[in-house]
């Protein structure tokens, strides 16, 4: 039997919905955080907190080891490992696809990875460098080999880099024929 907590908070600039799950699953615990202006959903996994707030601009997380401020680019010494799937899409067509090209606009202190998926085959890293500080535009060829009906995008950080990813453009080749079975 799982144990099962909803909070709402009405209080802060955007009204948020945290629920968290608890059970002797393979998981220990999974906190679902979502922004209830633009339905943007976090998902963590083996989360140890019972309860968040924010207090004086700081974000405080309790649990059974106690109370802790949620912050910094390090977690409990080591690198914080962050990634972010897009959904699964076809792009409204169920021919084939090929992606040409991608033009990604980010920010990071560190190395990212951008791995391209194709019809849940094994996927293609895509290596992007750091920014600086500041916003910056990177174009990346797509690979012949790569083509399929669904595409699917991952995004993740490298040593803990901290990284923003402001937009994702692909041109993508929309092949003549279906993949068979469609």
């Amino acid at each position: 039997m799982a144990d099962i907590a909803l909070t709402f908070n009405e209080i802060s600039p955007f009204p948020e919905l945290d629920c968290h799950l608890e059970s002797g699953t393979a998981f220990d615990s999974i906190c679902l955080h979502c922004n209830l202006r633009n339905v943007g959903t976090t998902q963590f996994v083996n989360y140890p907190f019972k309860s968040l707030c924010v207090f004086n601009d700081r974000i405080l997380a309790a649990g059974p080891d106690g109370l802790f401020a949620i912050g910094g680019n390090k977690d409990n010494g080591g690198d914080i490992e962050a990634y972010a799937k897009l959904p699964t899409t076809d792009l409204g067509s169920s021919n084939q696809k090929r992606i040409r090209k991608m033009f990604v606009g980010y920010e990071s202190d560190g190395n990212i990875d951008i791995t391209v998926q194709v019809d849940e085959r094994p996927g293609h890293d895509f290596r992007l460098s750091p920014t600086s500080s500041y916003q910056h535009g990177a174009e990346l060829n797509g690979r012949r080999d790569q083509k399929g009906r669904y595409l699917s995008f991952t995004i993740k950080n490298i040593d803990g880099s901290d990284f923003s990813i402001d937009s994702i453009d692909a041109l993508v080749n929309i092949l003549g024929r279906k993949p068979s079975g469609s």
